[in-house]
């Protein structure tokens, strides 16, 4: 969830060059990497944190009433002649640093206030500078700068022993490419998320004249300080992500790739046009062109048949100083290998052209305690950390004992638990906790582990079913949505929202292919299945029960 301050002022705002100043003369690491007038900006502010990316989202409103109306009822605290607000919004970590550092200096500049969202406090420029040096001086105590995170060094540092194994591949900033490039930037993308210690993986393909930002598919999000995160990342960069972009070669293997897309834009179908063309295969790109003209955009349409009818040397030397021009930026020096495009060469010789395919044999071992299949027998009970699906098969990952489990189950800390029931459905529960011992710590106080819900899953051949209880106090769950969805495309065709607050049960049906929405009063029977106690270890019989009665009551019928 977003949080905000907000500074009260009046008057003009100042530059971002000053408000950089003022953080460092107030001792504060941080900079702002825009130029221009703060009365500009609007949205995402880029920063630099001790020389990390960081950034807040930033915006002004004007009018005492807006002041009036966010302090609330403390609004005659407030100076009479504030008639502005500057508003930080961020998530993560090192951007709550960014905002209140930002906000006390600017309270500082502008001889305004700050309010603080969460607390619903007023500071002066005084306290709010106190209140941003505390914060700051936690995040110093969490960032110990020998702790892994998800720097490029440290990027670096899990990748070693790949690189070491595989000269064809290279890294380059946070992408991770085969080599040698000839047409194509193909490989796995490994960014930075809000939180400092979780990398996001995606694979990446793109033409290095540069078409879109390359990523094509999101492989999920990795938390570095979990002892099995450097194996299960090998496992994933050469299962999900190599095994099968190695395999195109070609400008042509691309463009085939972008039409089989669900989320094919506007500007990639103008991409694959291009491809095609620079593949020397005109023709599909004619064809393809043909198939999109039922769509309204016209304007598109046209420009494309126009792009079809330029002259191809022209084109292809248009791109080539494109490519140039991107492995300069890239700095991808002799990993380039410069080559005509296909459409320049004879059709017998455009394999000359073509990237090298690239396979996953030799790759690092996988140690045996990674993966396990989940349950396949009826009666069959297995135990992880987590679990995973590739290509519609679960995986057990990091495989636990029953005693192992129980373990986690009492501490508490997360873990799955899989069966197969006599229906042949696979029944998973996942029950989650708030924080876990081998964490970083965190600004702030650190506070024991508890459990915050328990979701459970079940799995045909065809459907996929989800409900998620949520822990109360007392030591009880309550359940506030089932979805049903296709398996294993994961395509929602039904949701039920249980809504104690309002009193009502609320349903989405898509099943026929029209969206249908009702709204009924929560039942006594309703209330009855909504709350349970915290199952005690193995026991999964009773949110069983409690979810299937809920689908047939609220009118879906049986799973299966």
């Amino acid at each position: 969830m977003a949080m905000e301050s907000h500074v009260f002022f009046c008057g003009k705002l100042p530059t971002k060059a000053a408000l950089t100043r003022a953080m460092k003369e107030l001792g504060f690491p941080l900079a702002v990497m825009e130029r221009g007038s703060l009365e500009h900006q609007r949205g995402s502010m880029a920063m630099k944190l001790r020389q990390e990316e960081t950034g807040v989202e930033f915006d002004v409103f004007d009018g005492r009433a807006n002041v009036e109306e966010l302090a609330a009822e403390d609004a005659g605290k407030v100076d009479p002649s504030f008639d502005r607000s500057a508003n930080f919004r961020w998530v993560g970590e090192d951007e709550t640093v960014a905002a209140w550092c930002a906000a006390a200096a600017l309270a500082r500049l502008t001889d305004g206030i700050v309010l603080d969202d969460e607390e619903g406090k007023l500071l002066s420029p005084d306290a709010a500078v106190r209140m941003a040096r505390k914060i700051l001086k936690a995040s110093e105590t969490a960032n110990d700068p020998k702790r892994p995170g998800t720097r490029p060094a440290d990027i670096k540092r899990y990748l070693k022993d790949l690189l070491e194994l595989r000269r064809d591949l290279v890294l380059v900033g946070r992408l991770l490419l085969v080599r040698p490039v000839r047409h194509l930037l193909r490989g796995a993308l490994l960014g930075r998320t809000i939180d400092k210690y979780t990398l996001e993986l995606h694979g990446y393909v793109e033409p290095l004249y540069g078409c879109f930002d390359g990523r094509i598919d999101d492989r999920g999000w990795f938390q570095v300080w979990k002892p099995h995160f450097q194996p299960f990342l090998m496992n994933v960069l050469e299962e999900d992500i190599f095994s099968g972009l190695g395999q195109l070669t070609t400008l042509a293997d691309v463009a085939s790739e972008w039409t089989r897309s669900k989320d094919l834009c506007w500007r990639n179908r103008s991409d694959v046009v291009r491809a095609f063309v620079l593949a020397g295969e005109p023709e599909r790109a004619a064809e393809f062109i043909r198939t999109m003209e039922r769509d309204s955009r016209q304007d598109w349409i046209k420009d494309a048949w126009k792009f079809l009818d330029r002259d191809i040397a022209s084109v292809c030397a248009d791109f080539r100083a494109s490519e140039e021009s991107a492995a300069k930026a890239l700095k991808l020096g002799d990993i380039w290998e410069p080559a005509p495009f296909p459409a320049e060469l004879p059709a017998a010789e455009r394999a000359r052209a073509a990237d090298p395919l690239f396979v996953t044999t030799p790759w690092v071992p996988q140690p045996p305690w990674l993966l396990q299949d989940a349950a396949e027998v009826a009666g069959d009970v297995r135990f992880a950390q987590d679990l995973f699906h590739r290509n519609g098969r679960a995986l057990m990952l990091v495989p636990l004992t029953p005693a192992e489990a129980e373990e986690r189950h009492r501490k508490p800390l997360r873990y799955v638990l899989a069966t197969r029931l006599l229906d042949d459905v696979l029944l998973v529960l996942t029950c989650n906790t708030s924080s876990d011992p081998e964490e970083p710590p965190r600004p702030g106080p650190q506070r024991p582990p508890v459990r915050t819900e328990c979701v459970v899953q079940f799995y045909s051949s065809s459907h996929y079913a989800r409900a998620t209880f949520h822990a109360r106090g007392g030591g009880f769950l309550r359940l506030w949505t089932v979805e049903i969805s296709t398996w294993p495309e994961r395509r929602s065709i039904w949701l039920c929202y249980l809504d104690v607050q309002e009193g009502r049960r609320s349903i989405h049906d898509d099943r026929s292919g029209e969206h249908i929405r009702t709204t009924t009063p929560l039942s006594p029977t309703d209330l009855d299945l909504m709350t349970c106690p915290m199952p005690g270890f193995g026991e999964v019989d009773d949110l069983t029960r409690r979810v299937r009665a809920v689908l047939n009551n609220a009118g879906y019928g049986e799973f299966a």
